[in-house]
């Protein structure tokens, strides 16, 4: 194929176009005349009807402001609690608590029967808190309160070998007699054995006899272990239970 290469001394295409719709001046060759008609006849002619109804198709969408971005959070504040949570799970985890009790928490109202822990360390007393681990030689005081679930008392040891002691009543078949609506600690503490396991201490109030009490306890722990004991304690409010893990 030849190109005709315009040297700058004939009239452009587009100046010649320009003359045929009398935009410039000049005269336009017949067949540039020619041409233009058949390029006009190829294209379709200009409907403003068909234009205009499809600009009232076009809607305008709004446009959505970017979201903010949330300021950025210290790793230590969402650390902090993760870490706490999971030592805490850690613990219950080694004592066997079951999962429906991990998720439920304390169920027990505010009339059920209680049972609290007293460290004794080097001779300094200090509350005992739920996931301390106390060490062989520690000793435990207990206190109780019926909160109205029955006039006696049975406070009962299983050590992690399932060895069950009666710390109260410190003799005989007869549970100690308690005021409902009040408030005991036992005078004397508990020294932990250093048996391998937790060690769990158990209240029941309103039974006729000792035998009875530790018939429950037993029968329990037999079968379900720890576990079995807080679960009873979660469904019974006469009952409580506080498991104490010891290195």
């Amino acid at each position: 194929m030849t190109f005709s290469i315009n040297d700058g001394t004939r009239v452009s295409r587009l100046a010649l176009s320009r003359r045929a719709t009398g935009e410039l001046e000049g005269e336009v060759p017949q067949a540039h005349r020619d041409m233009l008609a058949v390029a006009k006849a190829r294209v379709a002619p200009f409907d403003h009807e068909i234009l205009r109804a499809a600009s009232h198709r076009i809607v305008a969408e709004p446009t959505a402001p970017p979201p903010v971005p949330e300021p950025a959070r210290r790793w230590g504040s969402l650390l902090m609690p993760l870490l706490a949570a999971a030592a805490a799970l850690l613990l219950m985890v080694q004592l066997g608590i079951p999962d429906d009790l991990l998720a439920g928490g304390d169920s027990r109202s505010r009339r059920s029967a209680r049972l609290e822990a007293v460290v004794v360390h080097d001779g300094l007393e200090q509350p005992w808190i739920p996931g301390t681990v106390l060490t062989q030689g520690d000793v435990v005081q207990l206190a109780y309160s019926a909160n109205g679930q029955g006039d006696t008392v049975v406070l009962l040891s299983i050590d992690g070998e399932g060895t069950m002691t009666v710390l109260w009543p410190a003799r005989g078949d007869v549970p100690e007699p308690v005021q409902p609506d009040t408030r005991e600690r036992l005078r004397e503490g508990t020294t932990l054995s250093g048996a391998h396991g937790p060690e769990a201490f158990v209240v029941i109030f309103g039974t006729q006899t000792v035998p009875e009490a530790t018939r429950v306890a037993e029968d329990v722990f037999e079968t379900g272990g720890v576990s079995g004991l807080l679960r009873l304690a979660s469904q019974d409010p006469a009952i409580d239970v506080v498991v104490i893990d010891a290195e």
